[in-house]
């Protein structure tokens, strides 16, 4: 039995040095109830040129059993606060 996938978006600057593969990588392996992790936008703001808007779409699906409402948004704090302490990034 599959159990079903729940979609959510995240948007956020961050420094343009970024590796986006190193952020993806350490999302997907910090959070075992993220199943992908993508890139669905990404743009330059004339007025901050230093920096990168960015947004980034997750998948979250549990093995075992339909996730509620409250582990997805522990899981997306848990994630923000990792992305803000290991790439600086700034969710305004």
């Amino acid at each position: 039995v599959k159990f079903p996938i729940t979609m959510k978006d995240l948007s956020f600057s961050l420094s343009k040095e970024t590796n986006f593969l190193e952020l993806q990588k350490l999302i997907q392996t910090n959070f075992p109830l993220l199943k992908r992790v993508e890139f669905f936008d990404i743009y330059f703001d004339e007025e901050h040129m230093d920096t990168i808007k960015v947004g980034l779409r997750l998948a979250f699906q549990s093995a075992s059993e339909t996730l509620t409402n409250e582990e997805i948004e522990n899981q997306i704090s848990q994630i923000k606060a990792c992305l803000v302490k290991q790439f600086q990034v700034n969710f305004g």
